[in-house]
């Protein structure tokens, strides 16, 4: 890689320790993209190829503790601060369906309600919504991982870019276009044209924004 990222040591702990205990584990998401930039993480999300009930295994149930249900994950009570851990996800089998429900017709097709497909971590990084949120970062070793091939590219040009479809990627989780958005107005980022597109799009139809227009590095 072209630049060491500097994590805070009790994150680089819990890496080594997972890693020690035999299972693959990096940064992942907003925190890389902050140390990319010079800003201090607010927070950081682990990713790792253990499951929650093998992440509890190494840390202990007192300081460890599965949440969730559409998207089971690890509460890590470590060194006074509370931890993310996630495993790697796979694109889910079943998409658009609220178990126990039948779908109305205004929820997208595609829109995902269960997220606990256990994959890799590349699987995991293309399921992701934005380029620049799919970099893994591996302290210990000093290895940060592009598995999209533009994440990189797209930090350092201050770019939006949806991974595959951006309209799909929406649909799965509408949330992202606000995602998006808070990249366009917090760090100055633009849209990619496709996503830009997929984007305007969307607010349109809903009435909620009459243009959209993003002011960033490249204007």
């Amino acid at each position: 890689m072209t630049e060491k990222l500097i994590v805070a040591p009790h994150i680089y702990k819990v890496i080594e320790r997972l890693q020690s205990a035999g299972f693959e584990t990096y940064v992942v998401g907003g925190a890389i993209r902050d140390l990319m930039l010079g800003r201090p993480p607010k927070d950081y999300d682990i990713s790792t190829e253990a499951t929650p009930e093998e992440v509890r295994q190494v840390f202990g149930k007192r300081n460890a503790r599965i949440i969730g249900k559409r998207f089971k994950l690890v509460h890590l009570r470590y060194s006074g601060d509370l931890i993310e851990i996630s495993t790697f996800r796979r694109t889910p089998d079943e998409t658009g369906q609220i178990p126990g429900k039948q779908r109305k017709s205004p929820i997208p097709e595609n829109m995902i309600f269960r997220d606990n497909d256990y994959g890799t971590a590349e699987e995991d990084a293309w399921r992701r919504d934005f380029t620049v949120n799919a970099l893994f970062y591996d302290p210990v070793h000093d290895d940060l991982i592009d598995f999209t091939g533009f994440g990189i590219g797209d930090m350092h040009e201050g770019i939006v870019r949806a991974i595959g479809d951006p309209l799909l990627r929406f649909e799965e989780d509408p949330v992202r276009i606000l995602r998006a958005l808070k990249l366009v107005g917090q760090y100055n980022f633009i849209p990619d044209p496709e996503t830009h597109k997929v984007i305007y799009s969307a607010y349109h139809a809903c009435g909620q924004l009459q243009a959209f227009t993003g002011t960033g590095k490249n204007t």
